[in-house]
């Protein structure tokens, strides 16, 4: 979780910076947030499906209906490269509780930095010409 949270503020502080390109070049904060977190949309969106998704099948679980082995597989190959790898499903249970919401925040927060650098770079060409 602090590796989420630092990561975020990290996200923050570079937007932040990059928001002062967009300024000195006179593009609008407003429209520009808004445009970037409507592109940034669909990320945001697919996360919290992968998060939905692993609620269900947790539940599915804890039923019986199917194997706890098989949901730590696919939390594993989903999510567990940003959430961290887990080897059991307990794991798997405590880290989507505890960090699923923070999860798909962090993934929009980054799309929307890299939406940011990508506008800003263009920016940056178009002065330079």
């Amino acid at each position: 979780m602090k590796k989420i949270i630092t990561a975020l503020f990290a996200i923050i502080a570079t937007i932040s910076v990059a928001f002062g390109q967009f300024q000195k070049y006179s593009i609008r904060e407003s429209e520009v947030m808004k445009e970037i977190r409507q592109e940034a949309k669909p990320v945001f969106i697919n996360a919290n499906a992968k998060i939905y998704e692993l609620r269900s099948l947790i539940e599915l679980a804890k039923q019986g209906l199917i194997k706890k082995e098989d949901v730590v597989k696919h939390y594993n190959y989903t999510v567990g490269g940003v959430m961290k790898f887990q080897k059991t499903f307990t794991g798997v249970v405590k880290r989507i509780k505890e960090s699923g919401d923070a999860y798909a925040m962090f993934l929009y927060e980054k799309e929307q930095a890299r939406i940011l650098f990508l506008k800003a770079a263009k920016v940056n060409a178009q002065s330079i010409q």
